[in-house]
């Protein structure tokens, strides 16, 4: 540990928190005007040569749990995925006190204790790649952030190869399904039911259903904006909105309330607080299908798939699907609907050989 170095996340959460900054629940307007008055204030301050802006906030020699628990507190304000950092940090630190480490410093956490650690996690846990993977990459992270603040010299986690990762599942609903949970979905869970018609009418992910707000649809254009906080790849994009989509959302009258409201927010209502997790909307539809005996195969992802499915049905436009699934290259979209069987080689099909 370099003398009079703490940890870079505790300070960064200590200036934030000090200077009074809400992260969360407020306009991107006023996020910036509130960083910015603080830019220019520690700007002064630092110029003035009488400013130490990370005096005496964390103690030195800090060891390997208390970085990682000051690395995760920082992603639960900066990250968009803090219960992700959170569980895998979790699963780290119950390792680490079993393994009686809790006052390890991260110098000493070798190289061999990663390839054990990784392997524990696949023959114990019996993790599946994609998970086996997560848990790597968000670890050799935290390690990467003691390198880059002269913690450490070496990333431990530096070299250790990936597993293999089973190509997703592009399970769809059939017809007869999905014009039941239509109906019992709208009957029993209307808001819920909002949220379904979001992914299957526009492909829009579950993360970023919950994080959609009413300034977002522009009914004049047709059109829904992802802006970069809510989109995967953190670019702004749009989508349409379908014609059979229009009288649900006019039902839902987002009219009535402010455009920093989420439209499926706290308790899936229209309110000024977010769905705490994403999980909650595949965890309702796993309860639907199974009191409907629908296949367990079958999740809340599969109303994308099902959507996309029915639109390449009707118009076998790839470049339309392109555009709404937004993906960035055709031969993305080729490769999505030739797994779900959609995209046939009518030659081949009828050829006599």
């Amino acid at each position: 540990m370099v003398p009079g170095k703490g940890s870079f996340y505790s300070k960064r959460k200590f200036i934030v928190e000090k200077k009074g900054i809400n992260l969360r629940n407020t306009s991107n307007k006023a996020r910036y005007t509130k960083a910015k008055e603080l830019r220019d204030g520690l700007v002064r301050l630092l110029d003035s040569g009488n400013y130490d802006p990370f005096g005496l906030i964390v103690p030195d020699n800090l060891n390997l749990l208390q970085h990682l628990n000051s690395f995760t507190d920082f992603k639960k304000s900066f990250s968009r995925s803090p219960a992700t950092y959170k569980y895998i940090a979790k699963n780290f630190t119950n390792y680490l006190v079993s393994q009686e480490w809790t006052n390890i410093y991260p110098e000493n956490f070798t190289k061999k204790d990663v390839i054990d650690y990784m392997d524990h996690l696949q023959i114990s846990k019996k993790y599946s790649g994609k998970t086996y993977n997560n848990h790597l990459n968000i670890l050799r992270s935290f390690f990467n952030s003691l390198v880059e603040r002269d913690v450490l010299k070496i990333n431990p986690f530096r070299g250790v190869r990936e597993l293999p990762e089973e190509q997703g599942k592009y399970v769809t609903y059939t017809d007869q399904e999905k014009e039941l949970l239509f109906e019992h979905i709208y009957r029993s869970d209307t808001r819920f039911f909002y949220a379904v018609c979001f992914t299957y009418y526009c492909f829009i992910r579950r993360s970023e259903v919950c994080r959609l707000k009413v300034g977002d649809i522009n009914m004049q254009t047709g059109t829904i904006t992802l802006r970069s906080t809510v989109s995967k790849n953190l670019k702004q994009e749009s989508v349409t909105i379908p014609a059979t989509f229009i009288p649900i959302l006019k039902e839902m009258q987002l009219d009535k309330y402010p455009d920093s409201y989420y439209i499926i927010g706290y308790n899936f209502l229209t309110s000024e607080g977010p769905l705490p997790k994403a999980d909650y909307l595949s965890e309702k539809q796993r309860v639907i299908n199974d009191r409907l005996n629908i296949s367990k195969d079958k999740c809340f992802y599969s109303w994308k798939h099902t959507g996309v499915c029915k639109l390449y049905e009707k118009y076998h436009d790839i470049l339309m699907i392109m555009r709404q699934c937004r993906h960035s290259d055709p031969r993305v979209t080729m490769r999505y609907l030739r797994a779900m069987g959609l995209i046939i080689d009518e030659i081949v099909r009828r050829a006599d050989f």
